[in-house]
């Protein structure tokens, strides 16, 4: 087993079941799936909102089984998504962050395909996987940033630009690795509803920075 330079953010601001699905069973697909990986990430960074029920559901749960090198920070400000995010980047230290919303999961191979990557090309700043999108029963709905690697989709085959997201805004960032350091410095994530993640996408691109989808499929999202 190797750690990469990476730490993994996962927002908690509810531990309430979700429809037919609990949260215990949700939470630990995803920190399995962490684990499942050969390389894993330095640190997995659980923000949570700064509520009793949350606290006392997360500190009953047997957190060590996973291996993982796990810590768990409360924010006392907004607990909606972007402001939990904002606030966990601004306590990581390590070189490249992720994120992974609860009730999804990571392929066993993305951590290893991304430190394959970083390597490769160093020049880039964010790496995205192809998601794939499945209902809450796990059927499967379809799949994301696959057409980044169609021919003439963008300058640069398998390379996101800012011109292609002008003609197509459906690239998700879910699950995406970024630089840190980058993430901070263009403020992080918008209070915008439903949009932020294209906002955020075209803000990054924007300010000259880079991204490229790993051809694998590295993210499962519900």
């Amino acid at each position: 087993m190797s750690k990469s330079n990476l730490t993994v953010i996962i927002p908690v601001h509810s531990v309430s079941d979700i429809g037919k699905q609990k949260f215990d069973d949700l939470f630990d697909i995803a920190l399995s799936s962490i684990s499942r990986n050969d390389v894993k990430p330095e640190k997995v960074l659980i923000v949570r909102c700064n509520c009793i029920d949350v606290d006392v559901k997360l500190s009953s749960m047997d957190l060590s089984k996973y291996n993982l090198n796990i810590e768990i920070i409360a924010n006392d400000g907004d607990t909606d998504y972007q402001s939990q995010i904002n606030f966990a980047a601004q306590n990581v230290d390590t070189e490249y962050m992720s994120i992974l919303e609860f009730d999804d999961e990571v392929s066993k191979t993305w951590y290893k395909n991304v430190a394959d990557h970083i390597k490769a090309y160093p020049d880039v700043d964010m790496f995205l996987p192809i998601i794939n999108d499945v209902s809450e029963d796990n059927n499967f709905i379809g799949l994301s940033n696959e057409a980044i690697w169609a021919y003439n989709f963008s300058d640069s085959l398998g390379n996101v630009d800012l011109e292609c997201l002008l003609e197509y805004p459906n690239i998700n960032p879910c699950g995406m690795v970024i630089k840190t350091s980058v993430f901070n410095e263009i403020k992080g994530l918008k209070q915008i509803k439903l949009t932020f993640n294209y906002e955020f996408l075209l803000r990054f691109h924007k300010n000259g920075y880079k991204s490229m989808v790993i051809p694998k499929i590295g993210y499962k999202h519900v």
